[in-house]
């Protein structure tokens, strides 16, 4: 799956967190998919207890800052699934390079 359907799929399902709620369901409720990366309620809620009390108050008292934070998650999980793919390319590329290193400045 390559870069831009990933943003578009973190994108789909940003929205519709967005407009359906994060707080419906039980702890197993999917909130979100990226790639092989799911975030539950569960997951939310765990991310939550680990923030500052105030940050703690401001994300279960708002739903802009739920959708914020949940925006933030999602974020996060697509970088993570950007740097396994980057990581991917370089090893398929130095397998099938032979482990020959290019000039700088030469990307494939």
């Amino acid at each position: 799956m390559n870069m831009h359907k990933l943003v578009i799929i973190a994108l789909t399902l940003a929205l519709s967190t967005s407009l359906f709620g994060c707080n419906k369901g039980g702890d197993s409720a999917v909130l979100a998919r990226v790639n092989r990366t799911t975030i539950t309620a569960a997951d939310f809620k765990r991310q939550i207890e680990d923030l500052a009390p105030q940050m703690q108050q401001a994300v279960a008292s708002d739903p802009r800052a739920r959708k914020e934070f949940l925006e933030d998650l999602i974020a996060a999980a697509i970088n993570d699934a950007a740097q396994k793919v980057e990581a991917m390319t370089r090893e398929k590329m130095a397998q099938a390079t032979g482990g020959l290193q290019l000039p700088p400045g030469f990307n494939l």
